[in-house]
């Protein structure tokens, strides 16, 4: 009987897996040797023992401490142990590191249990590369007493550094608040720290960059567009927070913008922080009050609140496309008085008509519609837009000076007296910022502190109030003396100019309408369907109904109102103009037609 020679078994050995855990705990590390040397030390061993140590095996907690235990938490590390816990590494798997303080600094006793046996229980060898030392379970006693030793020693270092480092930022928060040494190189990208460390240089070209920047946005132009203007005239671009661009394309970015916007070193401010552990902080608190004056001043802090006031105006009250001429000077301030409802601007249609002239007539017309009238909710009429514009513009002349505006702003008084309401304005919201924060205060406030606060601010906010109504009356006076003695009357916007300088335009007479109007009520009652409905016929010819139809309350910041009663027929013109609230004011508009007119039309002759 023949028998089958019996075939070798043979043994196949799995090689385990390494993992290197690489940890550095500040910036100046990552540039410095420690990225290099714990990479290094790795790859040897792996070498020497025949381990290949895969790219997707190397972890990394890039600048994150282990001495309050945050790459447990939320770094590499910690994940790394979850993948233990659920059973995703091989047991007798390998875990390199530099030393057992790079698991962790955190008291002994908890790095131990939280780390070091967690491992090991799950047979993971833990490697000591400045050693070369094993770590496996069952661990040897003696080597736990080294690992304790170990732990100790790395967290009374830890310590000690940072009492020391807490220490020596203390003395230079103390040097920088009684105006020695300054705190740091680091600081806004329009000025640079001199080699004394006493004093800040400015760089005048990109201050002059900066102080355009803010022109622009009290002069009504939001972030897209100074951006857009900054990108087409090619300046050269920076980060507003004090880097300079690393944008290849050399293109300013509207986060740049915005940073450069909010950042209160324009006008000397500097808020020192300091480390906080609390959740929601993102790591840092104030470190008491600011301190002023600490960089050079380029911005006053009342044009810094201007800038703040108009950009939050238009947050809330002007968000949106504009267009390419700012189409719509009202965006957000329009409501229809019947119904509360938004008013809106669109094209009239796309009607088609056999004479060209009609269609393209639909095709430019812009109307203002109540939103309600879409689903049937109000039956008001539209308006024509820019007969409405025209309007508005032309009785509204005392407080939005769009002669200066289209002249240049050459008017020194009344770009004064404009220009400290924005101020004022400001420092409004800023002051209501303040209360609303006062009064949401714990109990851990003494109350006699927030009610002298709240006094305080109480005060200020009547002397802005009483300070912008004698504002309003001497602008008044000033556009009226002028108008009398130029006799020029608005009629329009300029057509002969580029759409850039026309969208300028409009953007700036926006940011004036929204610094001193709360709101505008239109009021255009669609009175044929309110005559079908009660069965009775219309009170007035079609003809009439075109030119006395309509009227537009404009309720202004402060109280005070004005009714105004247009003609249909010709925008600059009016039938009624009533002031409310102005008190002794001079110069205010009035009504161009006359009562007898006003019957006349009324009557469609």
């Amino acid at each position: 009987m023949s028998m089958e020679r019996a075939k070798p078994m043979i043994s196949i050995m799995k090689i385990p897996s390494a993992y290197s855990y690489i940890r550095w705990s500040s910036d100046i590390q990552a540039d410095g040797d420690s990225n290099r040397r714990q990479t290094e030390l790795a790859g040897k061993w792996c070498e020497q023992k025949g381990i290949q140590l895969a790219p997707e095996n190397i972890l990394k907690d890039e600048g994150i401490s282990a001495f309050r235990g945050k790459n447990l938490s939320e770094g590499s590390l910690g994940g790394f142990l979850a993948s233990v816990k659920a059973g995703k590494i091989e047991p007798g798997s390998y875990l390199l590191v530099e030393s057992v303080d790079r698991l962790s600094r955190q008291e002994p006793l908890k790095t131990l249990a939280m780390v070091i046996f967690q491992l090991l229980e799950a047979d993971i060898v833990i490697v000591t590369l400045d050693t070369g030392k094993e770590y496996r379970n069952p661990i040897n006693p003696a080597d736990v007493f080294l690992l304790v030793a170990t732990a100790i020693r790395a967290n009374e270092e830890s310590e000690t550094k940072r009492k020391r480092n807490v220490a020596a930022w203390k003395n230079k928060r103390d040097q920088a608040r009684s105006g020695g040494k300054k705190l740091t190189k680091i600081c806004p990208a329009w000025m640079y720290l001199n080699e004394t460390r006493d004093a800040y240089i400015l760089i005048p070209s990109r201050v002059a960059i900066v102080q355009r920047i803010y022109r622009m946005s009290m002069d009504g132009l939001g972030i897209h567009k100074i951006t857009q203007t900054l990108n087409r005239e090619r300046v050269e671009p920076f980060n507003g927070g004090g880097k300079a661009s690393k944008n290849p394309r050399k293109q300013w970015a509207v986060s740049s913008v915005n940073s450069i916007l909010q950042n209160r070193a324009v006008f000397g401010e500097f808020q020192m922080k300091i480390r906080t552990h609390e959740v929601g902080t993102r790591g840092k608190a104030n470190d008491g009050e600011p301190i002023q004056g600490y960089y050079p001043v380029i911005i006053t802090e009342g044009e810094y609140n201007a800038s703040a006031a108009i950009r939050n105006n238009r947050r809330t009250a002007a968000t949106g496309r504009k267009g390419e001429t700012h189409s719509n000077l009202f965006t957000g301030m329009a409501f229809c008085s019947e119904c509360g409802g938004k008013m809106h601007q669109r094209r009239l249609g796309t009607y088609k008509s056999k004479n060209p002239e009609v269609t393209e007539r639909y095709r430019n017309t812009k109307i203002l519609y109540c939103s309600e009238t879409v689903n049937g909710n109000c039956t008001s009429k539209s308006w024509d837009y820019t007969n409405f514009e025209n309007s508005f513009l032309t009785f509204m002349r005392t407080e939005v000076d769009v002669e200066t505006i289209i002249n240049g702003g050459t008017d020194n008084q009344i770009e004064r007296v404009n220009g400290e309401l924005q101020q004022l304005e400001g420092e409004r919201q800023v002051i209501e910022s303040k209360v609303s924060d006062l009064l949401e205060l714990d109990g851990s406030t003494p109350m006699a502190s927030i009610k002298a606060k709240l006094a305080k601010h109480d005060e200020r906010l009547q002397w802005i109030i009483k300070r912008a109504e004698h504002l309003n009356r001497e602008r008044a006076v000033i556009v009226e003396s002028r108008r009398a003695a130029k006799v020029v009357e608005f009629k329009g916007f300029p057509t002969d100019i580029s759409a850039t300088e026309l969208y300028d335009m409009r953007a700036k007479t926006a940011q004036q309408i929204r610094s001193v109007v709360e709101r505008v009520e239109l009021y255009r009652p669609n009175l044929a369907k309110r005559v079908n409905q009660a069965g009775i016929q219309p009170p007035m010819t079609k003809e009439s109904d075109s030119r006395v139809d309509r009227n537009y309350m404009v309720r202004f910041k402060g109280g005070a109102a004005r009714l105004i009663y247009p003609d249909g027929g010709d925008a600059f013109e009016s039938f009624i103009v009533k002031n409310m609230g102005f008190g002794e004011q001079a110069g205010l508009p009035k009504a161009t037609r006359t009562s007898e007119e006003f019957a006349q039309a009324r009557a469609g002759r």
